[in-house]
């Protein structure tokens, strides 16, 4: 078996002690477990890849809050008119191009 010796802080060697603790692993162990299953879940040199992607997908999900936004403020703005009866047949058409 070969030995690894890894620098860190002493700030991380306690988080890392502290998870291990509640695991119930050595830190050794706990670093090891950590190690395979960032290989096991493809999470090792991917890493401008993955942030790429995740970069991508919060801006698909900027979008799409965007237009969540927009149209709970025209319901919103149609339930103030219906409340002060001045609702119109128009205030519920919705088109997806008016939001942005």
């Amino acid at each position: 078996m070969r030995r690894v010796d890894v620098y860190v802080s002493d700030e991380q060697y306690e988080k890392w002690r502290q998870k291990a603790e509640s695991e119930g692993m050595s830190v050794s162990s706990f670093v090891k477990q950590a190690v395979e299953s960032a290989f096991s879940h493809g999470f090792v040199g991917k890493n401008d890849e993955m942030i790429a992607k995740l970069e991508e997908r919060v801006s698909d999900l900027e979008y799409e809050l965007d237009l969540v936004m927009f149209t709970i403020d025209k319901i919103d703005k149609a339930l103030k008119k219906l409340n002060r009866g001045e609702l119109q047949a128009n205030d519920f058409v919705y088109s997806s191009e008016e939001g942005k």
